[in-house]
């Protein structure tokens, strides 16, 4: 009422009964008025007709049991034609949309329009709301319902790009970083396409039924292929349901929604996809289950959604995918690695000394599963690789060419103890290697090991409860074990008579027990010979025997010497008591305290005779010395304490969380015999006299110092580093330790103490390198320390300490900054220059002159990076969230707010920590462009555009990234295998 009807056309109203059935059962109550212009020039054609009579009953029984999806619920031929395309000049506005209701009222006759033959249902209200189709950020996939066996492959059509094989592609907004023009109008006729026909749709019909309707009376009138549309038939529908589209749109369409080989789209694809919800449409989408197995060739080719264990989001092939590197990719490539050095040793969780000079005064350690023999001369390292695990403990053969290494138990079997050969072949360059090895089967670790003076026995002690001692002739049990990597393991003959000891072993008995773990730090054995039975003449067949050891740890020395049963057989504990160990007795000179390290020292006087007894210094926790003395009826005994060393800081325990102090950790007796070494947590190392301190061990009024005493020099706290492990060289006066900051020290004459090798004092979790120079890689430890190395000279370039544990790292473009992110949550940039300078503001300063250090996060920021081309930064947290950075301040413009290393954005949507991230690479002509992929905890891969902060929806199978560190995704889905036995792995497995 009150508008001006066009020329030719009048207003009508009803209020039928009709209408009001209508409304009542599409959730409306009452009646409602249905206003349309009415074209009074020439009959009208109806847009589709009405089931009538027993073909309505039958369209509602289909409506009501729900037909196939996507299918109309009509008969095929109760359609009628469409009418003409509608003028430019009526195709505006709302006076567009109301001819084209009026037009719909009518039977195909010139019949005057009545509100009994036709009802026009306006645009209901709740349906405005339907959600438009999600663009997709990439517009070259193939659509998510795409079969290549219905309809072949879209990336071979006529359209593809011939020197890529691609299709055209619909281009991107400036940068990327948002929709084009284009893009835009797609989604406006989609929004138009929707509500024209939500407003020509009836209880009967529904808007699926209507545009299905209209493709198949388009198709049959120009005599087209069913099921499938031209790009002039698309046009047609869309021009006579009251769309306008212009030829750019309509390839943007076919684009957007493929075509096949001829160039037509599948009618049932659109019409699913573009009245479909987002989720509805992924249930339908072709998809495999599973990565691609090899020989499975047919599979090769499978194009669609792959959904695999355990990535939590389907991964698609590249639109330019050749199947036949599936093929090659099956096969293990031919490139491989080898180790070419080791930075640091393991000195932060040792009981025992580990570090020792060989027979070529190489030094010979461990790090991590490899053995080192370190030649400290040119400057090379060696390796042994004969264990699976984390070793444990070493232990040198008086010959100082043999190594025994023990390690824990691996995922593929048991602890073992290998032995192997140090020296380097002349002509290979490489170890000698394996000798023999020991498998323990049912046992955690093994924790300590020690040769007897001989050579011949090998004291192994193992990290179960009890700490069990086992004294083999290690030749004899090796050959009995089936030769090296036999499958036999070392059996101890409790199980009975099936289970008969292993051949070698001489006995097994309990090192103790205790409050702490480890319990039992290491062994010792005698090596100034003893007999058994106080040198009787029926003993003298066994003299020169290596008769005793120690054991030694937590508020204990035990005592263990050699006896022979009845038969002959011989054994170590006490007499009568194989296995059994003689207690040591500290009071009244002090209470029991921790040992950390014992050394023989040699006979003198009456201890030159049999029975004569012997003498041994061991070193406290506390920083002291205890002196013993073993005598062949009160076994060993506590004489006297001496103060030496300061008890250091205190570092972590090796169990429990706590901390406690280091004390003298290593005690080593010179080739000589005439001095004896030793070294504690205060960074101190003191030559002592044997002679006097024997002298003193069995009287208290002999005085005992040490005479020279050497510290190391002190680090960036001030303090001087802990030592955990001292050898001697055996032609001169060096002296060689290894710290707990995992360094290697070595003290002479000339030079005094100097660092022989560098290494981190905690678990490193961050590794860098250089985007300039590929030779300098930056790593950081939980000790808060970052190191930039120079892996051409294998030698050490800068540190800095943060004081937070650094768990990441991260250059920029250029290698002028270095973000860190702590295990607390603090986000730092370092500048490199000033690193390499020694400077003391390391820390990258804004125009303010304030601090880049953020603390946005409450938890570990274990991922961070920059983007190609420098101007974002994204840190990944514990906290969930990824924080983007804008590193100069104009990043983005409109967002950023021109302050340097400002948080631009708070990225979320993952469930769990992020342990990846990449940015995709840098493209010239859309410079802008930067899209960011992730994995967290959950094995959710998801993907984000840096410049906005939201999420991306897309399959992104196209997108070449700057980095792949993300362990999900298309190209990394075959690492992940499951079900197999001995392959199930998970995240702790494949973690970068």
């Amino acid at each position: 009422p009150g508008t001006r009807a066009p020329r030719g056309y009048e207003y009508r109203a009803s209020n039928s009964s009709q209408t009001r059935v209508h409304a009542q059962r599409r959730g409306f109550g009452g009646s409602r008025t249905r206003h349309r212009w009415v074209n009074l020039g020439e009959p009208i054609k109806p847009l589709f007709a009405r089931p009538a009579g027993d073909e309505m009953e039958q369209s509602r029984n289909r409506t009501s049991s729900g037909g196939a999806f996507g299918q109309s619920t009509r008969r095929a031929g109760s359609t009628m034609p469409l009418p003409p395309p509608a003028s430019a000049k009526s195709m505006s506005g709302t006076k567009q949309m109301s001819a084209s209701a009026g037009a719909a009222g009518s039977l195909g006759t010139s019949k005057p329009l009545s509100s009994k033959n036709w009802t026009y249902r306006p645009v209901v209200t709740k349906r405005d709301s339907l959600p438009t189709t999600q663009l997709p950020d990439e517009p070259g996939d193939l659509p998510p319902m795409w079969s290549t066996s219905k309809w072949g492959d879209v990336r071979r059509s006529r359209t593809a790009d011939v020197s890529t094989g691609k299709r055209a592609r619909v281009k991107s907004g400036p940068g990327g970083s948002g929709p084009s023009d284009i893009l835009i109008q797609v989604a406006g006729k989609e929004d138009e396409l929707k509500k024209k026909l939500a407003a020509y749709a009836s209880f009967n019909q529904t808007e699926r039924d209507l545009l299905q309707s209209a493709f198949g009376s388009v198709s049959r009138e120009r005599g087209g292929v069913e099921g499938l549309c031209t790009r002039t038939e698309f046009m047609e529908v869309f021009s006579r349901l009251g769309v306008r589209m212009s030829p750019a749109i309509v390839d943007a369409m076919f684009g957007k929604y493929g075509e096949d080989r001829t160039g037509r789209m599948p009618v049932d694809l659109f019409v699913t996809a573009v009245l479909s919800s987002g989720n509805r449409i992924i249930a339908m989408e072709e998809r495999r289950v599973g990565a691609y197995k090899a020989g499975d060739k047919a599979g090769y080719a499978f194009a669609g959604r792959i959904k695999y264990w355990p990535c939590r989001k389907g991964v698609y092939a590249p639109s330019n995918w050749d199947p036949a590197l599936t093929a090659r990719s099956a096969r293990a490539p031919k490139a491989g690695l080898s180790l070419e050095y080791v930075y640091g040793y393991g000195g932060l969780k040792n009981t025992a000394n580990n570090l020792f000079y060989n027979k070529a005064e190489h030094a010979v350690y461990y790090a991590a599963a490899v053995g080192v023999v370190y030649d400290r001369h040119n400057h090379k390292q060696h390796f042994f690789h004969g264990h699976d695990d984390d070793i444990k403990c070493l232990a040198m053969h008086p010959d100082t060419c043999l190594v025994a290494t023990g390690q824990v138990a691996s995922t593929l079997g048991p602890p073992i103890v290998c032995v192997w050969d140090s020296r380097v072949h002349p002509k290979t360059g490489e170890l000698r290697g394996l000798v023999a090895q020991l498998p323990f089967e049912g046992y955690p670790s093994i924790v300590a090991l020690q040769f007897s003076p001989d050579g011949d026995r090998l004291v192994v002690i193992t990290g179960d409860v009890d700490h069990t001692v086992h004294v083999f002739d290690w030749k004899t049990a090796d050959e009995a074990l089936g030769a090296i990597g036999g499958p036999g393991t070392v059996t101890t003959g409790e199980g009975g008579p099936d289970e008969p000891p292993t051949p070698g072993l001489i006995t097994v008995g309990k090192g103790g027990k205790g409050d702490s773990f480890p319990h039992v730090y290491g062994a010792s054995w005698n090596p100034f010979g003893k007999v058994d039975g106080g040198g009787d003449e029926e003993d003298a067949a066994i003299k020169h025997k290596w008769s005793e050891f120690v054991t030694y740890g937590a508020r204990h020395v035990k005592y263990w010497r050699l006896f022979h049963r009845d038969d002959g057989t011989p054994y170590y504990g006490k007499k009568g008591s194989p296995g059994l160990p003689e207690n040591s007795r500290f009071s009244p000179v002090t209470s029991p305290i921790d040992v950390m390290s014992i050394c023989w020292m040699p006979p003198r006087g009456n201890e030159t005779v049999p029975g004569g007894g012997s003498a041994l210094v061991a070193g406290t926790r506390d920083g002291g010395v205890l002196l013993f003395v073993t005598d062949p009826t009160k076994g060993l005994f506590c004489t006297r304490k001496l103060k030496a060393h300061n008890p250091g800081p205190k570092i972590p325990e090796l169990s429990g969380g706590g901390v406690t102090l280091n004390g003298v950790r290593c005690l080593a007796l010179r080739d000589d015999g005439e001095t004896l070494v030793s070294a504690g947590g205060d960074g101190a190392v003191m030559w002592w006299t044997t002679a006097q301190l024997t002298a003193a061990a069995r009287s208290k009024s002999v005085p005992c110092e040490p005479h020279t005493t050497r510290v190391l020099n002190a680090d960036d706290s001030n303090r001087p580093p802990a030592i955990r492990s001292l050898d001697c060289h055996l032609y001169s006066s060096d002296v060689m330790v290894g710290t707990y900051r995992c360094d290697i020290w070595e003290i002479d004459d000339q030079d005094g103490p100097h660092v022989m090798l560098y290494g981190h004092s905690a678990d490193v979790r961050a590794l860098a390198v250089h985007p300039r120079h590929s030779h300098v890689v930056a790593t950081g430890a939980e000790s808060g320390r970052v190191y930039l190395w120079n892996c051409n000279g294998r030698v050490l370039k800068a540190k800095c300490n943060t004081h937070h544990p650094v768990v990441g790292l991260g250059f920029s473009p250029d290698g002028k900054h270095l973000a860190v992110g702590c295990k607390d949550g603090t986000l730092l940039v370092l500048n490199y220059d000033n690193m390499l300078s020694g400077e003391f503001n390391q820390v990258v300063k804004r125009a303010d002159k304030s601090r880049c250090e953020f603390h946005h996060c409450n938890e570990a920021i274990d991922e961070v990076k920059y983007s190609p081309d420098g101007k974002l930064l994204a840190a990944g947290s514990h906290d969930n969230f990824i924080d983007i950075y804008d590193v100069t301040g104009d990043a983005v413009p409109g967002r950023s707010t021109g302050v340097a290393y400002h948080r631009l954005h708070r990225l979320r949507g993952h469930s769990s920590y992020i342990t990846h991230l990449d940015w995709s690479a840098l493209d010239p002509k859309f410079p802008d462009r930067r899209i960011l992929q992730s994995t967290c905890g959950a094995y959710e891969l998801l993907y984000y555009d840096g410049n906005t902060g939201q999420q991306v929806r897309s399959a992104m199978r196209d997108e070449r990234w700057d980095t792949q560190t993300c362990t999900l995704g298309f190209s990394v889905m075959g690492i992940w295998p499951r079900g197999i036995k001995g392959e199930s792995v998970d995240g702790t497995d494949v973690n970068a």
